[in-house]
């Protein structure tokens, strides 16, 4: 399966799940709705889309995103990365949340079977886990 139409139905998903489970809430209070924060950045580290969090290029195919304070409440969320094309297939990607649940998260880029990292443009999603 083509990773763009993947990240495209991860997208839909994390805005649509929200709504299409409200009928749910009929029958399951929620103790509120759940955070999810979109952005895009590019090869240099720099914010493209987003907000709530700034980016860094800390070293070849490693990215650094923090949070800004109150952005996650829990402190905990589950993010996808999904390297932009052209010329993002075939990259792998890694995400670290660094103490377990924090504000810092680490991608990770690489072409699989090599050691090669290479610096790409990527869009992310984070959802706050509660």
């Amino acid at each position: 399966m083509n990773r763009s139409i993947l990240f495209g139905v991860a997208f839909a998903v994390a805005l649509v799940g929200p709504v299409s489970a409200a009928t749910m809430y009929r029958y399951f209070s929620p103790t509120s709705n759940p955070v999810i924060v979109a952005g895009e950045i590019d090869r240099y580290g720099r914010v493209g889309h987003g907000t709530g969090f700034t980016a860094l290029h800390v070293g070849p195919g490693k990215y650094q995103i923090d949070f800004s304070p109150g952005v996650i409440p829990s402190g905990c969320a589950a993010m996808v990365v999904e390297p932009i094309h052209p010329n993002g297939e075939g990259i792998t990607t890694q995400v670290h949340q660094e103490s377990g649940c924090g504000p810092i998260f680490h991608v990770y880029l690489q072409y699989p079977g090599t050691n090669e990292k290479p610096d790409h443009d990527f869009y992310f999603i984070a959802a706050e886990e509660k």
